[in-house]
């Protein structure tokens, strides 16, 4: 009788039941291997919480900038609406103030500068890792705050991207992923940043694509599709939430009215350059400056400060980033000296700020200028060709879209931005057609873009192609490191004696490559004392070394020198003629390779 500390028998099963077992193990491998996620499907998961993180990112600048403007002058709103209602004085000295705090908190953000981390989010998102750094994007996130609420002509957009890209990269740092992901995470947050800022979330994934990737690619819109989405949502259930733009209904266009569209496109890529032009000139105005390391960032911004505030104090409209005005512009007509005088100064307030070094965009300034120069152009056509004249509203819409494809050389974003913030199908027409006028005169005039970033990024991807274009033909040299196929081991001995190298090349007398004799094997024979110098050497060659051919890319050389220890790999003229050619030297590889990139 078995005690109760006996094992339990257990019956064995039948042929049924072993089936039955079998056939679910199959199936729940099969199950698992169907609902296994790819690399595309995790990015779309991913993109749900970056869209989240960087709408409440968003929303938390907004918050902080409004509070402080409540705070100045005891209600929030646009800053141009805020400056003309504010004394001549507080115009004149609170951007001086802000500017020089922004300064003092630019010097601290330097503590903790990294030469070897990507600050800015283009770069990390290209060039990096995906890793932002946290107290460094903080500071300088403090420090746009002081100019914006202090009236610098500068976007708020900037920090906000910056700040949404940070709270995505933290989001994706939560977990140990691969930099490749984090990358991708951080592409979702500026995305998402944007959204908030602009209300336009597929214009948001193209800009995203188009400037900050280089490319409209569908593996890579999906995630920043639905990081924009999810972040538009997010702000629509979040109080406060309002269009940026909100222009009147826009009347019906005549067909001939259509020509006056590709003359503004190309007046508006004309000066778009030179728009850009000058935001580099103030830049380097203000760098070229004789000020101490130590205070020149306070000084220069308390200095831009006072200019901006100068000029406000007989053009208001100048604070900010002038979407208030450009709202203005939608609903009124203004005469044209005074549209004329306040684009001039908007101009030139911006490029004192930009160049000053206050950290902050210039994306909404862009749409600012674009639009004023719509109204003008409207004007001027209206007397010099009343046939093909246009009403002002549409144009000052089509000139926000078209002069920001010029500047940011980027036309579909344009496009669709400008149509999301308008909801406006029936301005599609005019803008696609002036958008990709002005595109293709700017860039036939200038190949820099709006961002500096870009340009690195534009530069880097430009030496990968480069590299990648470079061919083994390029960089083989020819060798003395051959011995006849017939030659003794003594003739191989005198070439290893003569050269630092690790291999020869046994070749034919129509040279032809026969095989290799290493270094190494010679030694080891030499030291066990089984070597004949009068021997041939033909019988220990040996060809288990990889070879190159003269149109074979960097990219394969770099994998053939991955698999071989020695510093140089030999180029035969193709897989079915072993006709030697020469080497391809590691270190000259590798040196022709960082010169190009």
């Amino acid at each position: 009788m078995p005690s109760r500390h006996d094992p339990p028998h257990r019956a064995t099963p039948s042929p049924l039941q072993r089936w039955k077992a079998r056939l679910q193990t199959r199936f729940l491998l099969s199950l698992a291997e169907r609902l296994h996620p790819s690399d595309g499907q995790i990015a779309l998961l991913w993109a749900v919480p970056a869209g989240i993180a960087g709408a409440l990112a968003t929303l938390g600048f907004r918050e902080a900038m409004d509070g402080l403007e409540r705070l100045i002058f005891g209600r929030d709103g646009d800053m141009a609406i805020l400056a003309a209602l504010a004394p001549w004085q507080t115009r004149l000295i609170l951007p001086v103030a802000g500017g020089v705090m922004a300064g003092l908190l630019l010097m601290l953000a330097r503590r903790y500068t990294d030469k070897a981390r990507h600050s800015d989010y283009m770069e990390a998102i290209t060039l990096g890792d995906g890793v932002l750094p946290v107290r460094l994007t903080l500071i300088r996130s403090a420090a746009s705050l002081c100019s914006i609420v202090s009236g610098a002509s500068i976007g708020r957009e900037g920090p906000m991207v910056q700040m949404a890209a940070l709270a995505a990269s933290l989001v994706g740092r939560a977990r140990r992923i691969s930099p490749e992901r984090l990358r991708t995470i951080v592409a979702c947050g500026a995305a998402a940043g944007l959204t908030s800022a602009y209300s336009a979330p597929f214009a948001s994934a193209f800009f995203v694509s188009e400037i900050v990737l280089g490319s409209v690619v569908a593996e890579r819109m999906g995630p920043l599709i639905v990081a924009a989405v999810v972040s538009n949502v997010t702000m629509r259930a979040l109080p406060g939430y309002a269009p940026l733009y909100t222009p009147p209904a826009l009347p019906e266009l005549h067909t001939v009215q259509f020509l006056a569209f590709p003359l503004l496109g190309v007046v508006l890529g004309i000066l778009s350059p030179l728009f850009m032009a000058t935001l580099r000139w103030g830049k380097s105005a203000w760098n070229a400056l004789p000020l101490p390391n130590n205070v020149a960032l306070p000084v220069r911004l308390g200095l831009g400060g006072l200019l901006v505030g100068t000029i406000s104090i007989w053009f208001p409209q100048t604070w900010g980033n002038g979407y208030g005005v450009v709202n203005q512009l939608m609903h009124v007509s203004w005469p044209w000296t005074t549209l004329t005088l306040v684009l001039l100064f908007k101009v030139l307030a911006t490029v004192i700020s930009a160049g000053s070094g206050a950290v902050g965009g210039v994306f909404t300034p862009t749409l600012f200028v674009g639009a004023a120069l719509g109204a003008l152009c409207a004007k001027i056509l209206a007397v010099t060709i009343p046939s093909i004249h246009p009403d002002t509203i549409t144009c000052v819409i089509v000139g926000m879209g078209a002069f920001l494809a010029a500047t940011a050389q980027a036309p579909l974003m344009a496009i669709l931005m400008v149509f999301e913030m308008t909801s406006s199908y029936q301005i599609m027409l005019p803008l696609m057609l002036c958008a990709i006028v002005a595109f293709f005169v700017s860039r036939s005039l200038t190949a820099d873009p709006m961002y500096s970033a870009t340009s690195r990024i534009n530069a880097k991807r430009a030496a990968d192609e480069r590299a990648r274009g470079t061919r083994v033909r390029e960089l083989m040299k020819t060798t003395e490191q051959i011995v006849d196929v017939d030659a003794s081991l003594e003739a191989v001995r005198r070439v290893f004696m003569a050269m630092p190298v690790k291999y020869v090349y046994l070749v034919d007398a129509d040279h032809k490559l026969h095989g290799f004799l290493a270094l190494s094997d010679f030694n080891r024979l030499m030291d066990e004392g089984k070597l004949d110098l009068n021997a041939p050497a033909k019988p220990l060659a040996t060809s288990h070394i990889p070879v190159l051919y003269p149109d074979d890319s960097a990219a394969v050389a770099l994998q053939a020198f991955l698999r071989h220890e020695g510093e140089r790999l030999p180029v035969v003229a193709s897989p079915d003629d072993r006709t030697f050619l020469g080497v391809i030297s590691k270190a000259d590889f590798l040196t022709r390779i960082e010169s190009l990139v």
